[in-house]
């Protein structure tokens, strides 16, 4: 079966994806020679210099949507509720770095991050005993977990 797929991904490529391919790289020699028509000199334009990236030719960003619109969500919660210190465990490290710049953070991860940034934000290995201090203590007013 792999060895099917394999196949079907060869000709995919050589039917689909090369000729895509073949007319970007045109697409790209038109406006690289419009560019240089353009030029008024203050730039030297050298062949060398070029770095195609031809499947960069797009006209929105692609981006994963709960990755982005849940953490902006929880930061403004956050923001507007302004907790002692908010215990995060085990998600996006992004968030986490952000929302220290306004609330401490305690990171708790079974794989803790190296990371030289904010002071305000502490990182733990103990990525169970967080749960079990829950248990016994409720003092935890503000909390994240996304896995």
């Amino acid at each position: 079966m792999y060895l099917k797929h394999y196949f079907i991904q060869i000709g995919k490529d050589i039917l689909i994806r090369f000729p895509q391919k073949i007319g970007r790289f045109f697409g790209y020699l038109v406006e690289w020679n419009m560019f240089k028509r353009k030029n008024d000199k203050r730039f030297t334009i050298k062949g060398r210099d070029a770095y195609p990236c031809l499947k960069d030719k797009i006209v929105n960003t692609p981006f994963d949507h709960h990755y982005t619109y849940h953490p902006a969500w929880a930061a403004r919660v956050l923001a507007q509720t302004r907790p002692e210190y908010h215990v995060d465990i085990s998600s996006i490290l992004s968030f986490s770095t952000i929302v220290s710049a306004f609330v401490p953070v305690r990171f708790y991860d079974y794989r803790p991050a190296v990371f030289c940034g904010s002071k305000k934000i502490k990182f733990h290995r103990q990525f169970y005993s967080i749960i079990i201090l829950y248990a016994y203590d409720r003092a935890y007013r503000s909390w994240s977990l996304w896995r």
